[in-house]
């Protein structure tokens, strides 16, 4: 027997297989039901009412399916556009697909869905035997055209589960229907300034945020989304833009707003597309600039990434023409900073070496006896310990994957955190034939101190995760300090209007962390100090130490030929097999089952061994985290598209996911 099949994705379905479920749509309901239709389904051995998001229909065969309970919506956000979006982000970030779409709007929450009831005059006979008969006859007399639920049960003062109201609804004189409140114009775009994804780089922060007015002023654009890296720039934002055209035509957002397809936007303006912040959000993390980039090619948006330099991913995208840079050359430009370098080498040679270099030292005295304030910029990123030799510079890389190895526990070797080679520790550095010595630098706190100590009576305030309180935030707004030492949060706080000069201690650190993405990521913080450092009134000045001021990223910085560098960055990456050019997954299992733990990950091992298209690159074994028992492995693999291996990899997640004893996580790594 034929009959009308609705494909429907179940709301809060954990799970990647058979995620997707067939119902037959009753006789009643089909000119009701359509791609894209809200419906209530029974779910689960206990028919459970859920809602889910109509897929297709076809005509089929009826088997023995359940039936669709009821339409709650006719129309939705979701179409193929939508869909297509959605889809990659959930193979590409690995999260479910009903998860996602409510992540995206798509099934709306609680308070977007109201039930209306339309009654008939039998009904006043029915509720005779209520105790607030007259107060209910009253109200319901008041509305002969239907009433809302939640209306009727906060004028009768019941809840939902209440007794009174349960016997109210199951009046055969009562008929519901549901309405749905998605945002206005959910499909429609106003005129779009252009198509696809555009750069802007070059310019400070305050001078994108000016330019953005001109622009969305000049191309009459009606509304736009603009994705804010954290609440305090939001701030700033909005004070910038109050009593301006542009303060009612602003939507602001984390970057979660990008997977929010229930309101479309004529322009998605990303800010400091490059900030670390946005890989720290939750509950899973995705790069920005990838997401917006794709929901600009899969829903034809208008998309721009805003940074002070762009990413090596934008300039990949740059070079295959998939996106465009506006011109601001013509803009007013202000007074850009002087970068002066500091070779530790010499400094160690002619001053010895100190947590806090002697040159350093006296370049903060100088601008402190000119009553002028200075920062210092301490991160602490890279607390893992590499081989560095204090005469040359050199740092010992993993032949295979030209990753910095990091010391052993042992102390007696250094090994790659991405394919485990292990070695000796050298005693002489094989480039110089000097001692080579193991090193890191020390944190802000033990900056501090020692800085507390050689300037005795200045105020100095440190701003990292532990000391940063509202009390600082008002100091370091005011500028009721002499010097402040923090890490790269403190770029978000600081009024940079009261910092005359700038000390970048230990940025080899940063560089030298074990990731094929940490030089990119110094050079997009050295773009955001530097756009903090751009001044209307004078030249300010920015002091870097290092121990390799003539490595190719300290070269390119000297010469102004950052193209040219991201352009041998990718070519590297190629070679290796980095990211954008393969994909790479790590894959992170805990258990307190120690022997249980072993055996799946064995098994895990052999199965990623057996795919072609999948490569495994090393399992490493991690210490328990402070205050937890568990132990924990790692798995990292390699892929040239990891999409390709979905199927596979989703199977893993979905058989975890169901074993109590194993937490499982999966990372995509960009």
């Amino acid at each position: 027997m034929k009959g009308q099949i609705a494909r429907v994705l179940v709301e809060d379905y954990p799970f990647f297989h058979q995620s997707i479920f067939s119902y037959v749509i009753p006789e009643d309901l089909i000119d009701k039901i359509s791609k894209g239709s809200l419906v209530l389904v029974p779910f689960g051995l206990s028919n459970q009412m859920r809602l889910g998001a109509v897929l297709d229909c076809t005509n089929e065969t009826i088997e023995p399916l359940k039936q669709i309970t009821e339409v709650i919506s006719r129309e939705s956000p979701f179409n193929d556009e939508v869909f297509n979006f959605l889809i990659w982000v959930s193979s590409y970030f690995f999260y479910p697909l009903s998860l996602l779409f409510s992540r995206a709007g798509i099934f709306p929450s609680k308070k977007q869905i109201r039930v209306e009831y339309h009654w008939t005059n039998d009904l006043l006979q029915d509720i005779q035997s209520f105790k607030q008969k007259e107060l209910l006859q009253s109200y319901i007399e008041k509305h002969p055209n239907g009433f809302f639920e939640d209306l009727l049960l906060r004028k009768m003062k019941w809840k939902k589960t209440s007794t009174a109201f349960k016997k109210f609804k199951s009046s055969p004189h009562l008929k519901s229907s549901f309405h749905v409140s998605y945002p206005e114009d959910t499909n429609y775009i106003t005129k779009q300034p252009f198509h696809g994804t555009m750069l802007l780089n070059g310019i400070s922060m305050k001078d994108r945020w000016k330019w953005l007015c001109s622009y969305v002023l000049k191309e009459n654009i009606d509304k736009i989304l603009m994705i804010m890296p954290s609440r305090k720039i939001e701030a700033e934002a909005k004070m910038f833009f109050k009593n301006s055209p542009l303060e009612k035509k602003i939507d602001y957002s984390g970057k979660q707003g990008l997977l929010k397809v229930d309101q479309r936007y004529p322009l998605i303006y990303v800010e400091d597309s490059v900030h670390l912040a946005y890989s720290l959000d939750m509950p899973f993390s995705f790069p920005v600039e990838k997401v917006a980039l794709t929901r600009s090619m899969e829903m034809s948006e208008a998309v721009i990434l805003a940074s002070y330099l762009p990413s090596i991913y934008s300039f990949f995208h740059l070079k295959k023409k998939h996106i465009h840079h506006f011109n601001t050359y013509n803009f007013s430009k202000n007074h850009a900073p002087d970068i002066k370098i500091l070779s530790m080498n010499k400094e160690i040679h002619h001053h010895g070496f100190s947590e806090v270099p002697f040159s350093v030292q006296r370049w903060i005295e100088k601008y402190l006896q000119q009553n002028k304030k200075v920062f210092v910029l301490v991160n602490r990123k890279g607390y893992y310990n590499y081989i560095l030799c204090r005469n040359c510079g050199y740092v010992l890389k993993c032949p295979h994957c030209q990753i910095v190895l990091s010391c052993a526990t042992d102390q007696k070797h250094v090994y790659c955190r991405y394919c485990l080679h292990k070695t000796l520790m050298p005693d002489v550095c094989p480039e110089c034939d000097h001692v080579a010595l193991r090193y890191h630098s020390p944190g802000t706190q033990k900056i501090e101190e020692n800085l507390l100590k050689r300037f005795f009576g200045k105020r100095i305030l440190r701003i990292d995760r532990d000391s940063l309180n509202e009390k600082i935030k008002i100091d370091l707004f005011h500028g009721a300090f002499d010097m402040g030492v923090g890490t790269s949060m403190a770029l978000d706080y600081l009024n940079f209007d009261n910092i005359d000069s700038c000390v970048w201690l230990s940025l080899d650190n940063m560089i030298n962390f074990p990731s094929f993405s940490s030089e990119e990521e110094a050079m997009c913080l050295l773009g955001r100090v530097y756009e903090k450092l751009i001044s209307n009134d004078l030249k300010k000045e920015l002091l870097i130490s290092t121990f390799s001021p003539q490595s190719e990223w300290f070269r390119s910085i000297k010469s102004k030929t950052i193209g040219r560098y991201y352009e041998a960055m990718l070519d590297q990456r190629e070679a290796f097999g980095y990211p954008p050019w393969h994909d790479w997954v790590q894959l992170i299992i805990e258990s307190s089952d120690e022997k249980l733990l072993n055996d799946q990950i064995s098994i895990l091992k052999k199965l990623i061994q057996e795919k072609e298209n999948i490569e495994l690159k090393s399992v490493k074994k991690i210490v328990p985290q402070k205050g937890r028992q568990n132990k924990a492995f790692i798995i990292l693999v390699n892929s040239p598209k990891i999409i390709e291996s979905l199927p596979f990899l989703s199977s893993i997640i979905d058989e975890y996911k169901k074993n109590e004893k194993i937490c499982f996580n999966i990372k995509a790594l960009d």
